[in-house]
């Protein structure tokens, strides 16, 4: 199947954006030039799941994998990518400690999810501007899940 361009710059900027992202989690703000790729809802949510961290003094660790990410719905406007998430092996830790925080840890019908990330286009290009979380008992999700 021959790539579409303007879906080939969807997931370009998608990934970017993903990249920027985690780049912001670890940091524990927000980096530059995030919010060129992340605006209104998302950077809104982006920013909470900065502060809630802080709050519990707790870093993202270990992995988390996205799997079967496309473009589902594309416009000259907005584009929708959905892919897969598996979280089964992230974590968060304790900054000052190091050490896993198991309260924080996502429970076993929430580690593999699947999510519809919204972009629009910008000024500066293509942008998440919101997305949803999908997980079981949702049918949905049911892809996502392991054999």
């Amino acid at each position: 199947m021959a790539a579409v361009p303007g879906q080939v710059a969807v997931l370009e900027r998608f990934r970017e954006a993903q990249i920027l992202w985690e780049n912001s989690a670890l940091a524990g703000r927000l980096v530059a030039p995030v919010s060129r790729y992340v605006t209104g809802q998302a950077l809104d949510h982006l920013s909470a799941a900065i502060s809630f961290a802080a709050s519990k003094d707790s870093a993202p660790a270990g992995i988390d994998r996205m799997f079967m990410t496309r473009v589902t719905s594309f416009s000259a406007s907005a584009a929708t990518v959905t892919t897969c998430d598996d979280g089964s092996k992230y974590e968060s830790i304790d900054r000052r400690t190091g050490k896993v925080i198991p309260s924080l840890a996502a429970a076993p019908d929430q580690q593999y999810l699947l999510e519809a990330w919204h972009l629009a286009m910008t000024g500066g290009g293509w942008a998440i501007s919101s997305f949803t979380v999908t997980s079981l008992p949702s049918p949905s999700a049911q892809p996502c899940q392991p054999a």
